[in-house]
């Protein structure tokens, strides 16, 4: 991030977010083209649970294409001539390391919880499934540290686990963690620079299953937004298929998974106000899972931006876009 930072100052900043438990910075780069007047923003998570190893890669991914294509005579490339970004890379740090060094299944963050329970845990995945077999297991390690800090959140909270144990436990209380607390603080500084209805889209990437998801995840309604969601969806999950073939299921979180609370996609859509708000489970569907091969990474986070680039397009009209980039049409 330092190089990203001295390399190309004109384009990229860093924004502090807040410190890990462990003292890790969380720390978000701003990627944007200077311009005389203010353009909607876009966010991306990656890495709130720290198994999921191609999420990072994405972020980054997404980080070197709108670099690289900056200055792009392409309209569909240069999303910088008419979004900023904000992008978290690894939005939960200590947990990532430790899933290198440690534990390789390990899904939470590093708190250490005081009280912890004995009973046995849930399913662990994007709502806490995934990753109940190998790895999966019931540790002391799992019931004596760590928040699943993708249920920290406000929406529902009180619905989601309460048992240490858990992959999936929620914590105390909604946004104790510094990694929740990082995301809030992401879209509250996102806010106060850009102003209301200026957020275009919040998008947390996870891994695995090939889903791509709206709101909501904590009850089976449709939103306000369904239709335009999947409409949306359809073209993002379209134009990643085109890339290599990769066909993902779209919908809501409570009807492609299951009810899921306390989600940062849900806070953003129905505290935050993002009518956009995706979450995203990258490949594959269960082959390799948590352990994706290397020589799919590359694949991986090139069609995972040709759907993000597909769902930047689709919604533009909505933010004064409406027909071109740099006066060309838009297909």
């Amino acid at each position: 991030m330092d190089w990203l930072v001295s390399t190309y100052s004109h384009l990229v900043s860093r924004q502090h977010l807040g410190t890990t438990h462990e003292g890790r910075k969380i720390e978000a780069l701003v990627i944007k083209e200077e311009a005389s007047t203010t353009k909607p923003v876009i966010w991306l998570d990656c890495g709130i649970h720290a198994r999921e190893w191609v999420s990072p890669p994405a972020c980054l991914h997404a980080i070197d294409k709108l670099i690289e294509n900056s200055n792009s005579v392409d309209p569909k490339q240069n999303l910088l001539a008419v979004y900023d970004f904000y992008i978290l890379p690894v939005a939960n740090p200590d947990g990532y390391v430790y899933s290198w060094e440690s534990d390789r299944m390990w899904r939470k963050n590093r708190r250490p919880i005081s009280g912890q329970q004995s009973q046995a845990p849930g399913f662990s995945g994007w709502g806490g499934q995934w990753g109940g077999g190998f790895g999966g297991q019931q540790t002391s390690s799992k019931c004596g540290y760590g928040v699943d800090p993708n249920r920290n959140f406000p929406t529902n909270f009180h619905q989601g686990s309460n048992n240490p144990c858990d992959d999936s436990y929620h914590g105390d209380q909604p946004l104790s963690e510094a990694e929740s607390q990082a995301v809030q603080r992401g879209v509250q500084i996102m806010k106060s620079k850009y102003g209301e209805g200026k957020i275009a889209a919040f998008v947390s990437i996870h891994a695995y299953s090939q889903f791509w998801m709206s709101p909501f995840g904590y009850k089976k309604d449709h939103s306000k937004d369904y239709k335009d969601h999947m409409r949306v969806m359809k073209k993002s999950i379209d134009a990643l298929a085109s890339a290599y073939g990769t066909q993902f299921t779209y919908g809501p979180i409570s009807e492609v998974i299951y009810i899921a609370s306390g989600s940062s996609v849900d806070w953003a859509y129905e505290n935050s106000g993002i009518k956009y708000s995706f979450g995203l489970e990258l490949r594959d569907r269960g082959q390799r899972g948590f352990m994706l091969p290397q020589s799919q990474i590359q694949p991986t986070v090139q069609e995972t931006w040709a759907g993000l680039t597909a769902m930047a397009i689709a919604i533009a009209p909505e933010f004064g876009i409406t027909c071109s980039f740099r006066g060309k049409p838009i297909p």
